[in-house]
């Protein structure tokens, strides 16, 4: 299997239990404070992900883009396109070009690390020296290979750093996205 991780351990005991026997309490914290932090990095992917596919449609609406192609595609990579092309436009988006293209480039620069997270199956991977990590396995298959599978590896403290960074990149989008519905009138729908 195919590794890939800004931190990859060297090969650490996986305790094969789902039902706590084998772990301690440190272990089930550990796992606890991983898990959590995997759902907060989840959630603001999502949160961004779901803004730049509502500004797409939102923005069918108006004269401006009525020359645009402001349908939704399915594919995430595919929207965040569609964002894209739409502030590159001479258009009302124009005024917030530069931070929504800082909110792009950042959720493009994550998107490998977001697809593992999202879609990975976890697994946690305990040393008898006290070291932990948290894996996700992907099936991603290639034409030459169908059946090819990809590991990222993470260990707490760097799912933790990954938690906050997202987090205040999205707060940060966030309040792009305020400003762009104030501006507009789309507060409260």
């Amino acid at each position: 299997m195919e590794k890939i991780a800004d931190t990859d351990p060297e090969r650490l005991p996986f305790y094969h239990s789902t039902r706590g026997s084998g772990f301690d309490e440190a272990h089930r914290d550990a796992i606890g404070a991983m898990t959590a932090d995997r759902g907060w990095i989840v959630n603001a992917f999502a949160q961004v992900e779901y803004l730049l596919a509502d500004t797409v449609v939102r923005c069918g609406s108006l004269p401006e883009y009525a020359d645009a192609n402001t349908t939704l595609p399915y594919r995430l990579d595919q929207r965040v396109t569609r964002f894209a092309d739409l502030i590159a436009l001479d258009g009302p988006l124009a005024d917030q070009r530069g931070a929504f293209e800082h909110v792009v480039v950042n959720f493009r620069a994550a998107e490998e690390r977001r697809q593992f997270l999202v879609h990975g199956f976890a697994s946690f991977h305990f040393a008898p020296g006290g070291d932990m990590a948290m894996r996700f396995d992907r099936f991603m298959p290639a034409r030459d290979d169908p059946d090819r599978r990809r590991s990222m590896w993470f260990r707490p403290a760097t799912l933790a750093a990954i938690r906050e960074e997202a987090s205040s990149q999205t707060e940060d989008a966030i309040r792009e996205f305020i400003a762009l519905h104030e501006r507009f009138g789309w507060v409260g729908d």
